[in-house]
């Protein structure tokens, strides 16, 4: 799995305390605010891409402030739709 987000064309990775957490976090100022680190991430307007991973609009916590894209890559076998449709649907077979 990665997580990331990318503000003003610079790539940071992002760190979940567990895994249902509400926010990921990064090791760098708020840009917007200039809150110290860590920075507190939420993603809104989640969507899948090139069905290997999932973006969404990145938003800081402690400002509410648009930072950028975040990018989650999920371990996959077959891509995110299919892996969804094997483990949710019903049973296929593959010849």
């Amino acid at each position: 799995m990665k997580l990331s987000i990318t503000i003003d064309g610079k790539r940071h990775a992002l760190k979940l305390e567990y895994v249902h957490a509400g926010h990921a976090e990064c090791t760098i100022d708020c840009p917007r605010c200039k809150s110290e680190a860590p920075l507190r991430v939420v993603g809104r307007n989640n969507h899948i891409v090139d069905d290997r991973a999932w973006e969404a609009d990145g938003v800081a916590v402690c400002c509410g402030g648009e930072l950028g894209r975040i990018r989650y890559e999920p371990d996959t076998i077959f891509g995110i739709e299919e892996d969804r449709a094997v483990l949710n649907g019903r049973p296929r077979v593959y010849a």
